[in-house]
């Protein structure tokens, strides 16, 4: 099995890779800057490139949020390589299941965003499995907070609520792609 990951060096990608046998990394961090909001051309091409790469590969993890990020790489997947046996796994949140309070209203573009790309995965796993000849196997895993070191330095205080750790994050993750 060949793994591809996107979002490879965040908390959790760097704990998945730890896991994997055999994989391929995208980030801004070895050149891959999908969302480079001062050069949108380049980082156009260079998300056309991911695409084209990801043929190689047997599953994929769709990690890195960056507002529609996700939910293009997933419909770019599902739309050019659906005759591919290809696993595809979409890490959303749990965010999409609640209503915000007032005082947590900076996370509404954060919950849209995981909304959009859940819709999207529920949408094309049905069409998927609607037509025989479609062989992406899209696949959704959502969870609540996750104390990885970036969330556990900004807010401390969330060790004192239900929350997964990195690594049971990644062991669902996993889970999902099989």
């Amino acid at each position: 099995m060949k793994y591809a990951v996107i979002g490879h060096t965040g908390d959790i990608g760097k704990v998945l890779v730890k896991r994997l046998p055999n994989f391929k990394g995208f980030s801004k961090s070895n050149g891959y800057d999908l969302v480079n909001r001062e050069k949108q051309v380049e980082a156009h091409s260079i998300f056309m490139k991911v695409i084209d790469e990801i043929v190689d590969y047997d599953v994929i993890f769709n990690l890195a949020h960056d507002n529609n990020l996700q939910s293009n790489v997933l419909t770019a997947i599902c739309g050019r390589y659906n005759e591919k046996n290809i696993t595809i796994v979409s890490v959303g949140s749990d965010i999409t299941e609640i209503e915000l309070p007032e005082e947590r209203a900076h996370l509404k573009d954060y919950q849209f965003f995981k909304k959009k790309l859940k819709s999207t995965s529920i949408l094309l796993k049905q069409q998927m499995e609607d037509n025989p000849n479609r062989k992406v196997k899209p696949r959704y895993v959502s969870f609540g907070m996750v104390a990885t070191e970036k969330m556990v330095k900004k807010n401390p205080k969330m060790l004192n609520y239900p929350h997964l750790t990195v690594e049971e994050a990644v062991e669902r993750i996993l889970d999902a792609a099989k």
